[in-house]
């Protein structure tokens, strides 16, 4: 599985940020979009709790792109047929 998440891209002096908590960038506010600066820490917090990692990438006036790489286990076929 794959997700990939992404936005308008954050000024380069920012980009260590981007998965910081609460971290809104300088152009997302000046603009007056609205958000909590969640969205990227809990998309890499739902992965990694996945055994996954997140890698990121801005250019601002062009877009950040996270792809989190998601590995989820197998159901256990033998549990869901209701076997002990």
């Amino acid at each position: 599985m794959a997700l990939s998440v992404s936005d308008t891209g954050i000024p380069a002096a920012e980009q260590d940020r981007l998965f910081q908590r609460f971290f809104r960038a300088s152009n997302a506010t000046d603009a007056a979009i609205p958000g909590t600066g969640l969205g990227l820490v809990i998309v890499r917090t739902g992965v990694a709790n996945h055994d996954g990692g997140t890698e990121g990438h801005s250019e601002e006036g062009r877009g950040t792109r996270s792809r989190p790489a998601c590995r989820l286990p197998l159901a256990d076929t033998g549990r869901a047929a209701g076997a002990t």
